[in-house]
């Protein structure tokens, strides 16, 4: 059966769309100029920075309220990130428009990205990390980030806005975190205290910040990966023979 309201909806759809790209073509020139800060370039800059100056401030008030391992810490801080990242991508929502007005809306959305409000999203990275087992004995998000300490409360409002901003990219930017594959020098650097494995082959056991890549594809690295490393499963188990008497 045809839906007798189907012309109707798509006339009104189309007409909409006509006036939405007719109003935004009248300012072509100012939408279509993106603004510095969010080109990859200064966006991956942002990504270091935000490494040394809201990770560290984060780290030590953890350290400072939190009596639990180095690890954990580190590898707290690295999954709010990876949580960000999630939550940040699902807000993206594709549209149904017309393909040269999602062109200009995109535009829209990357220059203004550094001012979207992100409310929702920092408030589902604090719920959810709260909720991951693996920390809650630990660390406990929600009571940290709604009381005077300021560290933890940054860190993760900063990190949701600068995923933000990677996501609404052409294409997207992204990050790895993933272990259990050899060192590779081109996309990982060691933490500062982790010391090279000589003879063995060296897995990846942790990070402690994503590798940042241009796009899905992984090409090119933005950053290489700040990981802890450990000798593979195989050499762990290697027994060597008995030597004969």
């Amino acid at each position: 059966m045809i839906d007798p309201y189907y012309k109707l909806r798509a006339s009104l759809n189309y007409r909409i769309s006509r006036s939405m790209s007719n109003d935004i073509t009248m300012n072509e020139l100012s939408l279509e100029d993106t603004t510095r800060r969010c080109r990859p370039y200064n966006l991956a800059n942002r990504y270091k920075e935000l490494e040394t100056v809201e990770w560290l401030a984060a780290k030590e008030e953890l350290d400072s309220i939190h009596y639990c391992k180095k690890e954990i810490v580190t590898q707290y801080l690295c999954d709010v990130f990876v949580m960000v990242g999630q939550a940040s991508n699902q807000s993206v929502e594709p549209t149904d428009m017309q393909n040269d007005l999602q062109r200009k809306v995109k535009g829209i959305i990357q220059e203004r990205s550094d001012k979207c409000n992100i409310d929702d999203i920092i408030k589902r990275v604090q719920e959810c990390m709260s909720k991951k087992e693996k920390y809650q004995p630990h660390i406990l998000t929600t009571v940290i980030c709604s009381g005077n300490k300021k560290g933890l409360k940054t860190y993760i409002s900063e990190c949701c806005r600068l995923a933000w901003r990677m996501n609404v990219q052409t294409p997207p930017m992204t990050i790895s975190v993933e272990t259990g594959i050899p060192f590779d020098p081109t996309i990982h650097e060691r933490a500062y205290d982790c010391e090279s494995i000589v003879g063995d082959t060296e897995m990846i056991d942790y990070y402690v910040w994503p590798t940042l890549f241009d796009a899905e594809n992984h090409l090119p690295v933005r950053q290489k990966g700040r990981v802890y490393t450990k000798r593979s499963l195989t050499a762990q188990n290697y027994l060597p023979p008995l030597s004969s008497v």
